[in-house]
């Protein structure tokens, strides 16, 4: 299926409200101590910015669980974890945001 000018640019707008948000969750990866302040922090940022729903399920996934297929708990501590998973994206006007990303929680 071809997208015309005005979906694509649906769909960018769900990508540059998801890109927004996934820089917030790393900004306070810094000072969290749990997924669940994380997951939170995602879903204000797209529900500010006009993207109150998800494309699917995010995924906060911290340590081992980075590496669990549809990891869906986001509420492990972060304390002694070395990464963080996060699969996320919103949807604006029923288009969808895809983004996946993999951070060092510690250097």
């Amino acid at each position: 299926m071809v997208k015309d000018e005005y979906e694509v640019a649906l769909i960018r707008k769900a990508n540059s409200i998801s890109a927004i948000a996934h820089k917030a969750v790393l900004e306070k990866a810094r000072s969290a101590t749990n997924e669940r302040e994380l997951y939170a922090v995602f879903l204000q940022e797209c529900v500010s910015r006009g993207g109150p729903e998800m494309a699917y399920h995010p995924i906060m996934a911290s340590g081992r669980a980075a590496a669990t297929l549809h990891y869906v708990d986001n509420n492990a501590p972060l304390e002694g974890k070395m990464n963080l998973l996060i699969d996320a994206g919103c949807e604006y006007e029923n288009y969808a945001s895809d983004i996946v990303r993999l951070a060092a929680l510690q250097s």
